[in-house]
């Protein structure tokens, strides 16, 4: 049975584990059962002081951090997430991207951190049952995984890392998703 020391380990086995946002939700995120990949964080807010074996991740305190970062104005992508999130609190949530490395985008990520080994351990370990991956290039990468083209805006069952699990997929939730979007996107998630 997974553990947060099992998690924490590999984590740590990371290639410049001390610079990665791995993952972010609250408490331990073994028992989330839905997922938001994207494809690499962008907050330069550290994921290390909001871990510990005994919780696990303390989401809302990384987020009062970065909201003092942002000067109280999150970045459009983030208050997007955390919009869903509130919508999908019912549920135990968890997000990750495709690469655990922090760039403000990806042309500016050098390819040999471009690693998704850690978040497919998550969805291999975890086995979310809704998957909800957002923008084009992690589109791709996680249905090259399901050896599949996901068609965006609709639900699809797929085999992923040896679990069954649904793709909901749709473009990057940055400027191209308004709050009504939004909305609509929780109300199908809890449906």
């Amino acid at each position: 049975m997974l553990t947060l020391e099992d998690i924490d380990k590999q984590i740590r086995k990371l290639p410049e584990y001390h610079e990665a946002r791995p993952f972010l939700c609250e408490g331990s995120p073994i028992d989330c059962k839905i997922f938001f990949i994207g494809l690499n964080p962008s907050t330069p807010i550290s994921f290390w002081p909001y871990w510990s074996l005994e919780y696990g991740c303390n989401k809302k305190e990384w987020l009062s951090q970065t909201n003092l970062h942002y000067s109280y104005s999150l970045p459009p992508t983030r208050k997007r997430i955390e919009r869903l999130f509130d919508i999908l609190s019912a549920y135990r949530c968890l997000e990750t991207n495709i690469y655990y490395m922090r760039s403000s985008e990806l042309k500016s990520l050098p390819k040999e951190k471009r690693d998704p080994q850690f978040c497919y351990y998550l969805i291999e370990n975890i086995a979310p049952k809704l998957i909800f991956v957002h923008g084009d290039e992690a589109i791709k990468r996680l249905g090259k995984e399901a050896k599949t083209s996901f068609i965006k805006g609709q639900f699809m069952s797929v085999k992923l890392f040896g679990n069954n699990t649904t793709i909901y997929s749709r473009h990057h939730l940055s400027y191209q998703c308004s709050y009504k979007e939004i909305n609509e996107l929780g109300q199908k998630f809890r449906d």
